[in-house]
């Protein structure tokens, strides 16, 4: 039984190590697996070396490679992939000329600002002449903000 289990587990890295060479040069491979699509026999597991030299055949049935990465970044955490979205900018960012020591977490994350605006009568002032109205402006406040949150 446990060499059973061990055979069966050296298949099975043999096939996924052919399906990333597949995979990287191209081919699509399909999520789940049938006869019909695994591409080493049980025969050929004994000369992997030489059919790993020799190539895969590219199928053009299943997903690419872009479609794999997508599958494996929607299993994680929208918080986590935006996470990984800042690592990367961080990561271009310190390819620039004298930015090598730069990180994000040191930026700022967050910001409030209040704006107040006062907004003239212009109409109002000609009723005044004529009428006991002391109308003054009309003020308006606005106050906002964003911040990145890491939770």
């Amino acid at each position: 039984e446990v060499l059973k289990h061990a055979i069966l587990l050296g298949w099975c890295y043999a096939e996924s190590m052919l399906d990333v060479r597949c995979l990287m040069s191209g081919g699509k491979v399909p999520i789940m697996k049938t006869p019909g699509t695994w591409q080493l026999s049980l025969e050929d597991l004994y000369r992997i070396a030489d059919v790993l030299e020799g190539g895969t055949h590219g199928k053009q049935e299943g997903y690419g490679y872009t479609m794999y990465l997508r599958l494996l970044l929607n299993l994680q955490w929208v918080s986590e992939q935006k996470k990984r979205g800042l690592d990367l900018a961080e990561l271009n960012i310190r390819k620039g000329s004298g930015l090598s020591s730069f990180r994000a977490d040191h930026c700022i994350v967050a910001a409030r600002a209040k704006t107040q605006w006062e907004i003239p009568q212009v109409l109002g002032r000609i009723s005044s002449l004529f009428l006991p109205v002391h109308g003054g402006g009309t003020q308006i406040s606005v106050r906002g903000g964003f911040a990145y949150d890491w939770k």
